[in-house]
């Protein structure tokens, strides 16, 4: 079954490895000198007969080929399903008891040793020997369908479809664990002998020696955008995964340790590790500081970019940030009521784990100031922080820089460990933190419903579309591992409710959390916000925080058909439950306490999790700072109490 005009799987093949299947990238051979012993046996084979070295390149293949013919339909996850097909049936994909065992069998020794067997070589064999054979699945039901109509033969699926199947498994179960595990110190119980012949070149970003008695942090560089050493991540590329979606007939739905991301033009994406064991159990809550700035919005503050040309259909507008201290000398007592706010948060939590701010509440100079306050503050006990920002963490200080809409967020490498109850200024120790920004994926674009509801008609003239000023750029997605078994990624107001380019990849890769970052109006159970969070609370069963400013709040109460409300967040989890985050008036914080359990989640082939958590709601509080930064009009002055 050949065809010149048809895609094969030769060609399948060449376009995933197009410098072949032995192909390593540099980083992974200097950090992997052994390697090139492996490689160096296989020269008299073609480009493409030999199986690659690593089980994330085997995964990539199986799975964009399985992917891109649509053979997952065809797939009967029943063991016990019949494997021989008269003309009338359909072609069908059965693994049985006995084929899963050797499956797993193959991947327990490739990844105690890091060598394939000979079952699974044989697996590779089989797809590689119909390397002419087209890719249409409908050609194949085509034929069989069409057989001798007088004969009673029964036939088998073609054997390249099976054998797809099989070394899909397992190389997803050759990487149990990964993406999860803490620590490169072969003495460590969470080391893992497989996955350092590929992580360790992505370990270490460019690092910020601070001044005298700050944090210690690293920098701008993400970690790599697939595990994959051989597959052009210009086709496909391969992460980590959190948890295994309980709906639907996917490929998401097969395994449970890798998923598929790529092609990294469309979105980068990057799992960003610790690479340290944490002083934490999963079983502990996590209670997060949520920060509604800007506390009050003048409509004056959105501003046309430029002036209107005659019969305009559209403009530009941006955000002036009156909000937050433009003097240098203020941001210190900018920190001071954030400061201030952990302080009285603790007085009832033992511990801040997180701090979260909306949608464009800060600039990343104050975010970067923050860093080593929050660390003292919190006694070192914080373990990320993250705000939507008018600028990245790649800003230059010395030139202009365009304002941009991002999320930028602060991971601790290492949790302190035995510290006591008082972390002080001058303590050295592992005070490590990683700093990655995410462009928004989408521009705001503010229509004559939106304009109205906000109050905003005075500045931006109401029928005309008005577009944020921001630059796109290049797409990405961080996942952040902030427990052992739990990861988190944040979304930027329309990237939450837009499909495109994301949400394919979130379902994919299923991170346990997700954290939105809005400039909207109250967080009720019936508006959008809601909507779109209960889907991926669904698929993949991810819960969805949001939190929003409480000055644009406010203004959507005053203007629109809103009743009165405080709801600045809400949180909706894989058990369909949806709770109200509220601020209660004259207060300027919220601590939200969250709790996981252990899920039992499980493959479509019925293999279960060994690394997934459920995160669920548990309390919340409200809470004031005790001075006044903000005049009236809500523009940053400073503590006025104090300098009375």
């Amino acid at each position: 079954m050949t065809s010149s005009t048809k895609t094969t799987i030769g060609h399948v093949l060449k376009t995933v490895f197009p410098d072949g299947t032995q192909f390593i990238n540099q980083d992974v051979l200097a950090c992997i000198p052994s390697i090139s012993e492996q490689l160096s046996k296989n020269e008299s084979a073609t480009l493409w007969d030999t199986i690659p070295l690593f089980p994330f390149d085997v995964f990539a293949f199986c799975a964009h080929l399985i992917e891109i013919t649509g053979l997952m339909g065809f797939f009967d996850p029943d063991p016990f399903g019949k494997t021989q097909f008269t003309k009338g049936d359909v072609l069908k994909v059965v693994l049985s008891v006995s084929d899963k065992e050797k499956c797993y069998a193959a991947s327990k020794n490739w990844s105690e040793k890091n060598q394939h067997d000979d079952f699974t070589v044989s697996l590779w064999q089989q797809i590689i020997a119909r390397d002419t054979a087209t890719i249409r699945i409908k050609d194949y039901q085509k034929e069989h369908k069409n057989r001798d109509a007088e004969t009673s033969e029964t036939v088998e699926a073609p054997d390249w479809w099976r054998a797809a199947f099989q070394l899909l498994i397992i190389a997803d179960e050759a990487c149990d664990g990964v993406g999860h595990f803490y620590s490169l110190d072969e003495s460590s119980p969470t080391y893992s002998k497989l996955m350092p012949l590929r992580i360790k070149s992505g370990r270490i970003g460019e690092q910020n020696e601070a001044k005298q008695n700050e944090v210690k942090w690293h920098k701008a560089k993400k970690q790599f955008s697939t595990l994959a050493a051989a597959a052009d991540r210009g086709v496909v590329c391969v992460q980590p995964k959190g948890r295994v979606s309980d709906v639907g007939c996917s490929l998401r739905n097969l395994s449970r340790n890798l998923a598929i991301t790529g092609p990294v033009g469309a979105v980068r994406c990057s799992w960003q590790q610790l690479d340290s064991e944490l002083d934490l159990h999963e079983s502990d809550s996590l209670n997060l500081l949520m920060i509604p700035l800007p506390f009050k919005v003048a409509a004056k503050w959105y501003r046309p970019v430029e002036a209107l040309k005659k019969d305009a259909k559209w403009g530009n507008f941006e955000i002036e940030q009156k909000w937050i201290p433009e003097e240098t000398n203020k941001i210190d007592e900018f920190s001071r009521f954030v400061m201030d706010l952990i302080e009285i948060a603790q007085q009832d939590v033992e511990k801040i784990n997180g701090i979260i701010f909306p949608e464009y509440a800060l600039n990343y100079p104050i975010f970067e100031f923050l860093l080593d306050k929050v660390f003292i503050a919190t006694k070192g006990k914080i373990e990320f922080m993250i705000s939507g920002s008018s600028s990245n963490c790649n800003i230059d200080k010395k030139v202009n820089n365009k304002k941009s809409n991002c999320v930028v967020t602060a991971l601790w490498e290492q949790q302190m460990k035995g510290q006591g109850e008082v972390v002080q200024q001058s303590d050295q120790k592992d005070r490590k933190v990683r700093v990655i920004s995410q462009r928004k994926h989408h521009r705001w674009k503010l229509n004559e419903t939106q304009i109205k509801d906000y109050g905003l008609a005075s500045s931006l003239p109401p029928y005309i579309d008005w577009w944020e000023n921001h630059d796109i750029d290049e797409r990405e997605i961080n996942f952040f591992q902030f427990r052992k078994n739990a990861v988190f990624a944040s979304l930027i107001c329309e990237d939450l409710a837009r499909n495109d380019p994301c949400h394919d990849i979130i379902r994919s890769v299923a991170p346990n959390l997700i954290i939105a970052l809005l400039m909207d109006g109250p967080q009720l159970s019936n508006r959008w916000s809601a909507r779109y969070a209960g889907t991926l609370a669904d698929d993949p069963g991810s819960t969805v925080l949001t939190l929003t400013s409480r000055g644009l709040l406010n203004r959507t109460t005053e203007h629109t058909k809103y009743d009165k409300s405080s709801s600045i967040g809400l949180v909706r989890d894989d058990t369909g439950r949806t709770e109200e985050l509220i601020v209660e008036d004259g207060n300027h914080a919220l601590v939200v306490t969250l709790a996981s359990r252990i899920a039992k989640d499980f493959t479509i082939d019925g293999r279960k999790t060994t690394n997934a958590s459920s995160w669920h709601y548990v309390n919340q509080r409200s809470i004031k700072a005790a001075g006044e930064y903000w005049d009236i009009q809500g523009v940053f002055t400073g503590n006025t109490k104090n300098k009375a």
